[in-house]
């Protein structure tokens, strides 16, 4: 008998301490789970776009011009690795478009490249540095972020139906390119010294950075290498005149760069350009230009 009343004690004292055990582990889950649903609900700061953040534009540019705000959203809405602060896109660049209204991740503004020009060439767009001198160049009116016109000045010989020179030569000009945008602009020689640590600049050449599709580029290449370019500054609110044409050519040759020409052949360009440059000879007639065509206008000096 007393071994039966043992028996059903410890049997009940058992499940005494398993229900126990039991209860404090419901109580414990439920008191983890009123914790983390109020975490949830507490609010955070976070940096957000205030408006459309455009890809490759610099940190401080969008604090500085009001892209970026802050706002309190529940904390379990927080992006893994949004930004806290807008200190944080300093010293970086936008590698994306960002839209109104996005968190700013840390990934979305990597640090800035040391070349910073390949961020502002997308696409087809090429840079092209132009050399130059103090007139052609628009030296010291020139600024960054303007655009221009590219205008061609070549030397040519007119020939006859059997490819011999026919009169004397001529020098032609054309309008190859239009409403070119200016990436980095020609430093006037006083900004060059100083930069040099107060020792003159050296003269010759200046260049000019523009942004040019790489088929506009192969046009102002071949311009360079067989005569001179000037640049012309156009205004905010600048129009073409009449009568502009952008033939679509598949060989760039004086005869598709220069409407009219066919029968003259490129003759070498006279000393002039830029102090210190050479320019090569004119190629020989027959000779053909793996290049791209060139728009012009209609011209003929005969």
């Amino acid at each position: 008998m007393r071994r039966l009343l043992s028996s059903r004690f410890a049997t009940l004292a058992l499940a005494l301490l398993l229900a126990l055990a039991a209860a404090g582990a419901v109580a414990m889950y439920v008191s983890r789970y009123k914790s983390s649903v109020a975490q949830d609900h507490s609010t955070v700061g976070v940096v957000v776009a205030k408006k459309d953040i455009p890809e490759g534009l610099p940190g401080e540019d969008a604090i500085k011009n009001g892209f970026l705000e802050i706002v309190q959203v529940q904390q379990g809405s927080l992006a893994p690795t949004a930004l806290q602060s807008a200190e944080g896109v300093r010293g970086r660049v936008a590698a994306t478009t960002v839209f109104a209204g996005s968190q700013i991740l840390n990934e979305q503004f990597p640090q800035k490249p040391n070349n910073l020009v390949s961020l502002e060439v997308t696409g087809n767009k090429r840079a092209v540095q132009v050399p130059l001198d103090q007139s052609r160049g628009l030296v010291g009116t020139l600024k960054t972020k303007d655009r221009v016109d590219v205008i061609g000045s070549f030397a040519v010989q007119r020939l006859d139906r059997e490819g011999k020179n026919k009169g004397a030569p001529v020098h032609v000009t054309v309008t190859l390119l239009r409403n070119v945008p200016v990436l980095r602009a020609p430093e006037p020689e006083a900004k060059r010294a100083g930069a040099a640590g107060g020792v003159a600049a050296t003269s010759g050449s200046l260049y000019a950075m523009l942004e040019l599709t790489d088929a506009q580029a192969q046009k102002v290449v071949y311009a360079l290498e067989n005569g001179k370019i000037w640049l012309t500054l156009r205004g905010a609110h600048a129009t073409d005149s009449p009568g502009s044409k952008d033939p679509s050519l598949s060989v760039t040759t004086i005869a598709s760069t220069i409407l009219g020409l066919e029968g003259y052949k490129l003759l070498p360009t006279p000393a002039g350009g830029p102090e210190g440059s050479t320019e090569p000879p004119a190629p020989k007639a027959g000779t053909p230009v793996a290049t791209t065509p060139v728009s012009a206008n209609d011209q003929d000096p005969s």
